[in-house]
């Protein structure tokens, strides 16, 4: 391989990984800025929780962290392979 094909290469992984973190950040940004309670969206509307639940829940999902914590720790674990616990499939 030629010099100018390498560099070609180079620029188009940067790329990839600059477009990669981008689309991470903004799609990370719309789930946390959502007006949706997840918590609330869990239990269902009609669900008897008391607070002490409320918190748990979301210290265990980890709402209780700054956005940035958050998007670091996300992001940590997205790079060690684990993608979390299903809470469907659980």
């Amino acid at each position: 391989m030629n010099q100018r094909r390498l560099r070609n290469i180079f620029l188009n992984l940067i790329r990839l990984i600059t477009l990669l973190i981008a689309v991470s950040i903004i799609a990370f940004s719309l789930i946390s800025l959502s007006p949706i309670d997840p918590v609330q969206a869990y239990v269902g509307a009609g669900a008897a929780v008391s607070p002490e639940q409320r918190e748990n829940i979301a210290k265990i999902w980890g709402l209780d962290r700054s956005p940035i914590e958050g998007f670091i720790s996300w992001g940590g674990a997205i790079i060690r392979g684990d993608f979390g616990t299903s809470l469907i499939y659980r």
